[in-house]
């Protein structure tokens, strides 16, 4: 969903030598020494897609038009039109750790035109090629960018892979639906704009990466929060058949979505009466001709009420529901890696204090309706004083910890292994203990960038935690399982087992993650998606 965010600070570093020249897509790019001495180097704002701008607005990626001459890659691109919303995220976590919230800057510039990538390598020219690490960011499909610092590949490369970030069109111009959107496109399809830039971008790998010294047949996709889910919608699309060879989903899964096309036009239809061009005989110039400031505001005040931003089941791109594909097993058959963190919650939902006894059973009652009893047993209220606690575990568990766990068994289906981790290292100083392990918390370490996130109070037990996660993380891009010595065996999860890696102030193997409650939401995630 969400992750601290913040414009990585290297922009304006020269262009080197020609040894830090690249083909890629029919263009020359001029990269940049991150260390020279180790030989990291960067590239910086490699368009992957035309500019989804104009006509190309809710439109399927287009080519781009390779430019002439050298071209400097050294500045990040603009990240994809959105609010401000991640930044007072970031901050609100800051303010909880008593640091100073200005350590969290601005949101970057953004732009519609904003399909670009970013390369970290450390083995330019080498004829051994490495794997590449592919990262999807989080941000809900509505905020973030490839340029977040802790996303920062440096150190990821210094280990042995080649890491790709890059952004992708969020919010309403990502993922809007529309009857005449459909209707004008061949596929019979609208809604999926941000999933397509993400298959754009990996096939931008699959064509280019070889110039930067890594394997096209070894490709690892990852991701976190809304970039975790996104890794398994593309486990789920025929789509994306070939262009990834294993899967990291940190923190995102789909299982319960339910989001039909004809479910999300009728919500593109509210977005035309907000703008008031509901009644416009040409309803896809009308849109296209709205400008992104106004298309924000209306979808942002709307947001969640109306308008939620995520991929749809178009026949197309995703042709069943999510849960429906993992449930059948019919999903990509690669090895994943999948996983949540202990505490979800606490950054996310930020409850109110005077949230009442009777307030959270109503509620429990109404979601779990013919379950009710059940699910006040596994969280009990029997004291006021848990009942915040006890909203954020079932909130963890509902969107996370439970998903993660069935996505992972269903991977019995499919030849593939799956590893199952749970995150549950909460910081001791002010502000850890109520925050906890949450909603985030893992991506700097697994990017070995802690440093990064100044505002967050680390001990020396943090780096060696980051140590651990990021080789777990690289091993498995280049294996496909994250075992490796010097490093607690991670058993496979295993249908029968249920076995996970806790990884906290220790790193430990435990076995039924939550296993009641998951037993209890599977049971009603079959009565939702009719799976039985």
């Amino acid at each position: 969903m969400l992750s601290a965010l913040l414009l990585a600070g290297c922009r304006g570093l020269e262009v080197s030598e020609p040894a830090l020249r690249v083909s890629a897509e029919g263009e020359t790019v001029a990269g940049a020494w991150v260390d020279e001495e180790e030989g990291v180097a960067a590239f910086r704002g490699l368009p992957f897609a035309a500019p989804p701008v104009g006509e190309l607005r809710w439109r399927p990626p287009a080519p781009i038009e390779p430019r002439s001459g050298v071209q400097p890659a050294v500045d990040f691109g603009p990240r994809c039109p959105q609010t401000d919303f991640n930044v007072r995220y970031a901050r609100a976590i800051a303010h909880d750790f008593g640091s100073e919230e200005t350590l969290v800057p601005d949101l970057a510039p953004t732009s519609e035109d904003c399909l670009y990538l970013n390369v970290w390598t450390s083995n330019l020219g080498s004829s051994e090629l490495q794997p590449v690490m592919v990262w999807i960011h989080g941000g809900s499909n509505t905020y973030g960018g490839a340029d977040e610092v802790p996303y920062d590949g440096a150190n990821l490369a210094r280990r042995g892979v080649v890491v790709v970030t890059f952004n992708y069109r969020l919010g309403i111009l990502g993922f809007l639906a529309h009857p005449a959107l459909t209707a004008e496109s061949p596929n019979r399809s609208s809604g999926n704009y941000g999933l397509l830039d993400q298959i754009a971008a990996l096939e931008w790998v699959r064509g280019n990466i070889a110039a930067f010294g890594s394997d096209p047949e070894r490709v690892t996709l990852f991701g976190s929060s809304g970039g975790g889910a996104d890794v398994l919608y593309l486990m789920a699309s025929p789509l994306s058949e070939g262009l990834f060879h294993r899967a990291i989903a940190q923190s995102g899964a789909p299982p319960a979505d339910q989001r039909t096309l004809a479910s999300q036009e009728f919500r593109g239809l509210r977005l035309g009466e907000l703008l008031e061009i509901g009644d416009v005989e040409s309803p896809p110039e009308a849109l296209r001709a709205v400008p992104v400031e106004k298309l924000l505001e209306i979808s942002s005040a709307h947001l969640n009420e109306e308008f939620d931003c995520a991929p749809v089941t178009d026949g197309w791109a995703l042709p069943d529901l999510a849960g429906r594909t993992f449930a059948a097993g019919k999903q990509r058959n690669v090895p994943l890696l999948i996983g949540t963190n202990a505490d979800e919650w606490t950054s996310i939902g930020r409850y109110p204090h005077q949230l009442s006894e009777a307030g959270l059973r109503g509620w429990l009652r109404s979601f779990w309706d013919g379950w009710a009893e059940q699910a006040e047993r596994i969280y009990p209220l029997a004291e006021a004083s848990s009942v915040e606690a006890m909203a954020q575990r079932w909130q963890t568990d509902h969107w996370f910890t439970c998903p993660a766990a069935f996505v992972a068994r269903s991977m019995a289906a499919v030849s593939s292994d799956a590893f199952l981790y749970r995150f549950s290292r909460r910081l001791p100083t002010a502000g850890g203990e109520s925050l906890g392990a949450y909603h985030g918390a893992e991506v700097a370490y697994v990017f070995d960038n802690l440093a990064a996130e100044s505002w967050v109070p680390r001990q020396e037990l943090d780096q060696g935690l980051a140590d651990a996660m990021a080789s777990y993380w690289v091993q498995f891009a280049t294996t496909g399982d994250p075992n490796r010595d010097g490093l607690p065996e991670w058993p496979p999860f295993g249908a029968g087992t249920g076995q996970y890696l806790e990884i906290g102030d220790e790193i430990t193997v435990g076995s039924g993650l939550r296993e009641e409650a998951c037993r209890l939401w599977e049971r009603r995630l079959a009565e939702r998606l009719d799976l039985r």
